[in-house]
């Protein structure tokens, strides 16, 4: 059998698990990511996914739906921008990018670039961590949670460009300023 602890579960919120239902939960993921890896061939999201994984916090089943919003946009030729607000490292972004078939459509990435805001006491990632105290450790340590750099972001995006012209655009800073708004809507 195997532990939480093995598994990279946050031993705090899972001591009061017991192992037969952690071996049920772990039987339950595999059988899961086995099925989804069966229905996610083809179309190209494996090649996608694997050339952009180290640039995403996004789950493996949250990337496919963006992947297949993408491709219904393409379907029925919906005009408009991509926008990803905290697009991190870019990995959305360019998933989205090479996605589009409609090579017109414009790409807006929005991030201060100083890390992630301080998440909310109760906050757990999906192993029941609690994401405030590992943003307080960071803190601690005089670091930024989740920091991405915009220059590594930009030739990250850059590099999936074919041509001089850009279709993305970063944008550093809140997402909920009046110049960033008006920004935006002057470039659709």
């Amino acid at each position: 059998m195997v532990s939480g602890k093995d598994l990279n579960y946050g031993t705090k919120s899972h001591s009061n698990t017991n192992l037969a239902d952690l071996d049920y939960q772990i039987r339950m993921a595999r059988n899961h990511m086995l099925l989804f890896d069966q229905v996610s061939q083809g179309g190209g999201f494996p090649e996608i996914r694997e050339r952009i994984v180290s640039h995403t916090m996004l789950s493996i089943e949250r990337l496919y739906d963006f992947f297949l919003a993408v491709k219904y946009v393409n379907k029925f030729k919906i005009p408009g921008v991509i926008v990803e607000i905290g697009c991190w490292k870019g990995g959305s972004l360019a998933l989205a990018m090479m996605t589009d078939e409609l090579k017109e459509r414009r790409f807006f990435g929005f991030d201060t670039f100083r890390g992630h805001l301080e998440p909310n006491i109760d906050e757990v990632d999906i192993h029941g961590n609690n994401m405030h105290e590992r943003w307080r450790d960071f803190k601690l340590k005089g670091q930024e949670w989740a920091a991405a750099d915009y220059n590594e972001t930009y030739n990250f995006l850059r590099s999936f460009e074919k041509s001089s012209s850009s279709r993305f655009q970063l944008v550093r800073g809140d997402i909920r300023s009046e110049e960033h708004t008006s920004e935006l809507q002057s470039r659709q």
